[in-house]
């Protein structure tokens, strides 16, 4: 029964127990979607429950038949993951309104999404299917909340003003995220179109409170860290015009299409090779570095005589067969002939600078100057230090304290952390945690650090460095290159270790600070 209440809980359901027997108290929507969750997770998990385990073989052919009838007769096909989550709504509808159990009041009062009336029949027409009854029996509020899941399924909506709607806002949200990192993407029509496909079908989904899951979450966590928390901080604009919250889940796949825009623009390597004599070493050495990088790269072929009039400012990396005199530049010295172990260095540093991160910051920094101060303003200075907490709660409400006087006094301030919590973890890989705070409730803005003795549990995982972000929204424009910096050392592992066994806030802050100038420069 506690196993059961947990489960109910995330649905604002709760168990009561009467005469020996248990009833399930809340709201019919809840309990609906909650039946449907747990029929979905049971199918996905592997576990023996098939669905039959839940509905009759007679129930089953009934509902799958009218989806796939009204599909043909609207020109509308699922997709099959989509077709399954439909099929389980139909058969809990069935099933809840055959027992009398009906919907009573509207779902949503959004009424005026539902301005392209045929995916409103489609839902009336479905209903009769299923149940058996006429239009006319059936509650409007049902047929206008299954209209809602079929719109979040996938269902072709043929309304002009929604579409344009959807267009303008997806604009908008290109425009936020170019300016965030210096990049125009405002031009990419096949990002405008698979954002709108998609953003569409999402706002039903979460205005339905449909959450679909996303396998790779923790994946793109990992890999697009800075462009996550830049594409977070720019859909505050969509999420609020639209009244939605948007999930980790969601975002995820918002960062995506973000990310395959921003390759299409990305930088190559800009590599130079140095020999002191002989075309031929020179010409070997480059046949073996082409094998190395990607086809993207460029690789320059100079002399030892011309360094010094030679502009180093793009340059990624210098791979010389002599001794040069100290530059900028990170240089790998090899022979004339490469050696496993050179072929090697060189391998790991491609690796190292070509991580996701590294490019996005080094495209969208490139030609500008990275200011330095900007950040180091921006960071308190560390005054938790190896701290003890028990809980992620516990940890939050500690660094809050720790927050401007004027932030502290802001209700909200509190409020929007926890809830960003709420709709996913902000911990990454690396054993950091960065909680975020909404622009439109900071006074002042400020990062707060905080180290722990012991790790405590983050959602996927276990942190020890945990890093509050709280930024103005007047604020966004003067430090969007330090937070792009900042992010961008978060996927470092050994910096990560190195920081949470300092002792000393200053050592902690001017370690990081360095970390990130020189990733900048």
């Amino acid at each position: 029964i506690d196993k059961l209440e947990k489960n109910l809980g995330q649905f604002d359901l709760k168990i009561r127990i009467k005469h020996d027997q248990l009833f399930v108290d809340g709201d019919e929507w809840n309990i609906r979607k909650a039946l449907q969750s747990y029929v979905i997770q049971a199918q996905s998990l592997g576990r023996e429950e098939k669905i039959e385990r839940f509905f009759s073989e007679k129930d089953i052919e009934i509902c799958y038949e009218a989806i796939s009838r009204l599909s043909q007769k609207y020109h509308h096909q699922f997709s099959e993951e989509y077709s399954c989550l439909l099929l389980v709504e139909c058969l809990v509808f069935k099933k809840r309104t055959e027992n009398n159990n009906c919907l009573t009041e509207r779902t949503s009062n959004l009424i005026n999404d539902l301005n392209h009336l045929e995916v409103y029949f489609f839902s009336g027409e479905l209903l009769e299917s299923i149940i058996n009854k006429s239009f006319s029996e059936i509650s409007p509020y049902e047929i206008e909340a299954m209209a809602y899941s079929l719109l979040a399924y996938g269902f072709s909506i043929q309304s002009a003003d929604y579409i344009q709607n959807i267009e303008h806002q997806v604009n908008e949200l290109i425009n936020k995220v170019s300016n965030l990192l210096s990049l125009d993407l405002s031009k990419d029509n096949h990002l405008k179109l698979m954002l709108s496909n998609h953003i569409s079908k999402m706002i039903f989904r979460l205005r339905n409170q449909i959450y679909i899951t996303n396998p790779a979450l923790e994946e793109i966590k990992k890999q697009y860290s800075s462009l996550f928390n830049v594409i977070w901080i720019a859909i505050r604009g969509l999420s609020k015009y639209y009244e939605i919250n948007i999930s980790n889940e969601e975002l995820a796949f918002i960062v995506i299409h973000f990310q395959l825009a921003i390759e299409k623009i990305v930088k190559p390597l800009n590599i130079v090779v140095i020999c002191q004599n002989g075309i031929a070493t020179s010409e070997l050495i480059m046949s073996k570095l082409h094998k190395i990088f990607d086809s993207d790269a460029k690789i320059t072929n100079i002399n030892a005589r011309e360094l010094d009039f030679y502009d180093l400012s793009n340059i990624d990396l210098i791979i010389s067969t002599i001794a040069l005199p100290e530059v900028k530049v990170p240089v790998i010295e090899v022979s004339p002939i490469l050696t496993k172990d050179e072929i090697e260095s060189i391998r790991s540093f491609y690796s190292e600078h070509m991580t996701d991160n590294y490019t996005l910051m080094r495209t969208s920094l490139d030609g500008r100057k990275f200011n330095l101060e900007s950040l180091q303003t921006l960071i308190k200075k560390p005054s938790l230090i190896r701290e003890t907490v028990k809980s992620k709660k516990e940890c939050i409400e500690k660094m809050i304290r720790e927050c401007d006087a004027t932030n502290r006094r802001i209700k909200e301030f509190k409020e929007s952390i926890l809830e960003r919590e709420t709709l996913g973890s902000t911990s990454v890989y690396t054993g950091v945690a960065l909680p975020h705070c909404d622009p439109r409730f900071v006074e002042q803005s400020e990062l707060i650090v905080m180290t722990l003795d012991k790790p405590i549990n983050w959602g996927k995982n276990n942190v020890k460095l945990i890093i509050l972000i709280a930024v103005a929204e007047n604020d966004i424009p003067i430090f969007k290159d330090s937070l792009i910096a900042l992010y961008s050392v978060i996927e470092n592992q050994e910096l990560m270790n190195e920081l949470v066994q300092l002792e000393n806030g200053d050592e902690i802050k001017n370690r990081l600070l360095k970390e990130v100038s020189q990733n900048a420069k």
